[in-house]
């Protein structure tokens, strides 16, 4: 079972408040001598955003959210929508590139 997905972003603080406009909250966090970052559980799954640095770039992992009321969103875009296997779907992009399907839970 999954338990823990970093994701390395070049503006933390950034990819922090786009995710957040998808309804999800962050705590800040910094452990010892480590890099300040943000975190938040799904599912059980804790989610961290930790900055890019010379030893690890930013990732471009795809990621995929089941949400709510997703033509509520600051991002919505009807022209973006896609159908798929009874779901409507919509793909943008976050601050660093990755991929994001959104899904509307209401379907």
């Amino acid at each position: 079972m999954l338990t823990l997905l970093v994701l390395r972003c070049e503006d933390i603080d950034k990819t922090k408040h786009f995710y957040e406009q998808l309804g999800l909250s962050f705590r800040e966090e910094k452990h010892g001598t480590g890099a300040r970052h943000f975190s938040t559980i799904l599912n059980g799954i804790v989610l961290e955003f930790y900055p890019a640095s010379s030893h690890y770039s930013v990732d471009k992992a795809r990621l995929g959210f089941n949400l709510p009321n997703l033509a509520q969103l600051p991002c919505y875009n009807p022209d973006l929508l896609i159908h798929r296997d009874e779901q409507i779907l919509l793909i943008i992009k976050d601050p660093d590139g990755r991929t994001l399907e959104l899904g509307d839970t209401m379907h």
